[in-house]
């Protein structure tokens, strides 16, 4: 596994590379490759069975992954209860890590104080 800055530059040039090719027109019309994934642990068991497959980094891969989508912390930590019991530990711990940083969900009660914000600040300023 490279060093730490050397990684988290690996990390950084994954995650534009990858948002590149997500933001392609090309990738929308690509073809179905046929696999459904239901839940975030699905999807990172896939990354690491393709990064295996590939003699990859299967947490670099998976990091780049997870960085991308942008999920919560309650994402993160249930995917973490799926996948430690199963021997994924490297991953794991990976996403025990980035919940440390990931922002929480919003409660219900938030978000309508959000709301009610918002909607007072449109009638200012439509005024």
């Amino acid at each position: 596994m490279p060093k730490d800055p050397e990684r988290r530059q690996l990390v950084r040039e994954g995650v534009r590379q990858l948002r590149r090719m997500l933001q392609d027109p090309a990738y929308e019309t690509a073809e179905n490759d046929g696999v459904r994934c239901e839940n975030l642990a699905e999807v990172l068991a896939l990354v690491v069975a393709q990064a295996r497959d590939a003699g990859s980094d299967e947490v670099l891969l998976a990091e780049i992954v997870l960085r991308v989508s942008g999920l919560h912390r309650d994402d993160l930590l249930d995917a973490r209860a799926i996948l430690a019991p199963l021997g994924y530990t490297d991953i794991a711990a990976l996403l025990r890590r980035l919940a440390r940083s990931a922002p929480r969900r919003l409660t219900w009660k938030e978000r309508m104080k959000l709301d009610a914000a918002d909607r007072r600040e449109a009638r200012a300023t439509s005024s």
